[in-house]
């Protein structure tokens, strides 16, 4: 709930289409571009909302609409297209 929280108070609650729960700190956040978002644990949520909207923009703009960004493999996130 707070990371939905976090996203209404920026006003990007609009790049959330679900967020599946796959354990305590095991989320992932399927946005509306069609990128599904690996969040690992619920630290830094202001930061890490801020951080995937900006990269969401930045996909957008290339025309990229599948994929997964990795927030949970270290200290920068990952990006992977998916192949067609």
């Amino acid at each position: 709930l707070s990371i939905l929280g976090e996203a209404e108070s920026l006003g990007y609650l609009e790049d959330v289409d679900e967020i599946v729960i796959k354990g305590e700190n095991d989320l992932i956040i399927r946005t509306n571009l069609g990128i599904n978002v690996a969040f690992g644990e619920v630290d830094a949520i202001k930061y890490k909302i801020s951080f995937i909207h900006e990269i969401l923009e930045e996909l957008e703009a290339n025309n990229i609409n599948s994929g997964t960004l990795y927030l949970n493999k270290g200290k920068n996130p990952v990006f992977v297209p998916q192949s067609e």
